[in-house]
């Protein structure tokens, strides 16, 4: 069955940014690493006891008493040698689905340890000697290790397992195809680590997954256990599910070697220069969960640094994380890189690769950005983007970040207005009011003085004005000499209150004014000749509101 890749071609960046490699960057998250081994374990035990529990691809049967049980030689050969070879015999016959009786010990004994041997994370040699005396062998154990059983692998019926090959043969020219680049990426757990080496080892293969020409010799059981794909194409339904070798299409050799050792040893890491946005689509291709958590841990350690504190070699890669989180759909992960780049969106901003960075991720990040303003941070968005705009050049790329940069600005400044009384109050208007001073003009302060004499209205005339003289009085307007320019911004106020006097008397922001200012503003509206009898705001029935 040949396999297409779905969603398109792979999103185009780089393979790993410079600088960041798995290798070149320190250990940071520890608490993540220690989650993603723990997910990873877990599904590759529960994936692997499936095998048992639904008797999928099995190929032996132990016979306890009445009892039997369907399992999987190269899971007994690479987790317990040992006890393999015990109950086969040094040269088993190769035959599927043999009879084999196990002596000397209960089905409910042998029914836990398969299940240790299936599902354990840990190391199960204390479980396999404590059957082992039961089965009459005493505490003698085989002298080898556990990888005696892979090569006594070469001893049994090539008709079934093939043949058993050394490590120097793995990279070999034209046959089956092992990487040496994974041989150090680290396995999920014990149970991985014994997997992959019934992997890496080739031992008892009896199906070859055919990539461009090379061939990846696997077992049809731990295919099906890990990937509902492989479970689907070797269940019967298809064609593929009695050929001794399936060729697959859209997958490129190196991804191939990286779904592999995943699905066998649940690795945490991948190869150098391993396209990290294409395993993530060939992850979802062949339903690999696991692998697709595992290429998020990648991206956030090796593009992102974990989202520490900002450094020049980061931010390139961050907006290129940003770009296969955003093609790829691991929403999540976009969502941590445009929260980031919110924080530090000056930097980013400035940043020539912004510039390749789509015009639809580009507005995302300015609308979120916006919704982003509190009366804590408009003054800071408000300095910064005036940052940029100061600061960027006049040239092409800088084209979309000024124009963001502008709009942001323009929406700082609308919502400063709105919130006036409150912003005034935030560390952030103190530190504009100390820019501000400095500068040889203040501009931004004008902006916000201007903008307010623009959007004067009957509801918030008051609540300025209050603002106003809560200015005025603090140290810091004086200190910096801004006494003149709220004055002038007061006067304007006052004169509209004055005119206005008969509608923002009905208003709650003139209720929460001093007595003193009220009884200023009536008397002038009374000097300038406007005495109508002072009345009551009137009071509607609720027909008469439902007809006005």
């Amino acid at each position: 069955m040949a396999h297409y890749a779905a969603g398109g071609a792979p999103p185009a960046v780089l393979p790993r940014s410079p600088g960041l490699s798995r290798k070149g960057v320190p250990r940071k998250g520890p608490g993540e690493r220690r989650k993603l081994k723990a997910v990873v374990s877990e599904q590759l035990s529960r994936d692997v006891l499936r095998l048992l529990r639904e008797e999928i691809h099995t190929d032996t049967v132990l016979s306890v008493g009445g009892s039997l049980f369907k399992v999987h030689r190269a899971v007994l050969l690479a987790r317990a040698p040992g006890f393999y070879f015990h109950v086969n015999g040094q040269t088993p016959s190769g035959l599927t689905n043999e009879l084999v009786p196990v002596d000397n010990v209960d089905a409910s004994e042998l029914r836990a340890f398969l299940q240790i041997v299936y599902s354990s994370n840990k190391s199960i040699k204390s479980y396999e000697e404590e059957i082992l005396k039961k089965m009459k062998v005493g505490s003698v154990m085989p002298e080898k290790k556990p990888d005696v059983g892979f090569q006594e692998c070469g001893n049994l019926s090539d008709s079934f397992l093939g043949k058993c090959e050394t490590q120097e043969d793995f990279t070999g020219g034209g046959g089956s195809f092992i990487s040496s680049d994974n041989y150090d990426l680290e396995p999920a757990s014990e149970l991985g680590e014994d997997l992959l080496k019934l992997y890496v080892k080739q031992c008892c293969p009896d199906i070859g997954i055919c990539v461009d020409g090379q061939s990846f010799r696997a077992h049809r059981a731990i295919l099906s256990a890990r990937s509902g794909y492989f479970a689907a194409m070797l269940s019967g339904c298809w064609a593929e599910s009695s050929q001794e070798c399936v060729t697959l299409q859209g997958i490129t050799q190196g991804e191939m070697n990286v779904v592999m050792h995943f699905m066998y040893g649940g690795t945490l890491d991948f190869p150098d220069k391993t396209n990290v946005g294409q395993i993530l689509n060939v992850a979802d291709m062949y339903g690999l969960e696991g692998l697709r958590e595992v290429a998020i841990y990648v991206l956030r350690r090796d593009y992102c640094n974990f989202f520490q504190k900002p450094v020049p070699r980061t931010l390139a890669s961050v907006l290129e994380c940003l770009i296969i989180a955003h093609s790829v759909g691991v929403e999540s992960l976009f969502a941590d890189c445009m929260n980031w780049i919110i924080d530090h969106f000056a930097r980013f901003w400035s940043e020539r690769s912004f510039a390749n960075v789509p015009p639809e991720i580009q507005k995302t990040c300015l609308n979120m950005l916006i919704q982003s303003l509190n009366h804590r941070n408009a003054a800071f968005l408000l300095m910064e983007s005036d940052r940029l705009l100061v600061g960027l050049p006049r040239v092409r790329w800088t084209e979309a970040a000024l124009s963001m940069a502008s709009r942001l600005q323009e929406e700082c400044v609308a919502f400063i207005v709105e919130n006036f009384s409150s912003i005034i109050k935030s560390e952030n208007f103190t530190l504009l009011l100390q820019s501000q001073a400095m500068s040889s003009t203040a501009h931004l302060l004008d902006k916000i003085f201007k903008a307010i004499e623009d959007n004067i209205t009957t509801e918030n005339s008051c609540t300025l004005l209050m603002s106003l003289d809560a200015l005025l009085s603090s140290e810091s307007t004086k200190e910096m000499g801004f006494t003149c320019k709220v004055q002038a911004v007061r006067d304007k106020l006052w004169a509209f209150l004055v005119q206005s006097f008969y509608a923002v008397r009905h208003t709650k922001g003139w209720q929460q004014m001093h007595i003193d200012d009220q009884q200023k503003i009536q008397a002038a509206a009374f000097d300038k000749g406007d005495d109508r009898r002072l009345g009551r705001k009137p009071v509607l029935t609720s027909s008469q509101e439902t007809r006005l």
